[in-house]
């Protein structure tokens, strides 16, 4: 069995409790994410559509450090804090080219201590969380 790589980008969230990603046998785990600024490490102002945006950029940058992209998505999961922010949410991700996975399983949750303005990927309004994306 292969070890586990961490993933680390200067560009990417910082926290001291959580990798930005693992990689394993060739698939990349991508931490939670929500739609916060890296540079001023504030939740990013405007719709649950910029938070989302804000979140993919995230990623991308973890998953490109990774050695692999937003294109080579398998699976996502999605939350968010209203079914109200469904649409503007959803919208944000349909230009992506991960649009046609199952990402949608999209599952409401109770706000956080930290105020997520409806929004967090978990691999946003959603919590994009667990992307797992191959690196080949």
């Amino acid at each position: 069995m292969a070890p586990k790589q961490v993933v680390f980008s200067e560009k990417g969230l910082k926290s001291p409790l959580l990798s930005q990603a693992i990689i394993h046998n060739g698939t990349v785990y991508v931490s939670g994410h929500i739609g916060l600024d890296t540079a001023t490490n504030q939740v990013v102002e405007g719709s649950v559509a910029d938070r989302t945006r804000k979140a993919l950029e995230n990623i991308k940058i973890v998953l490109e450090e990774a050695g692999s992209s937003l294109e080579k998505i398998l699976k996502m999961n999605i939350y968010i804090t209203s079914m109200q922010d469904y649409a503007a949410m959803n919208q944000a991700c349909a230009s992506h080219p991960f649009a046609d996975l199952p990402h949608s399983t999209p599952l409401t949750q109770k706000q956080s201590s930290r105020s997520f303005q409806n929004q967090d990927l978990h691999g946003p309004a959603s919590l994009l969380q667990s992307y797992h994306s191959r690196q080949m």
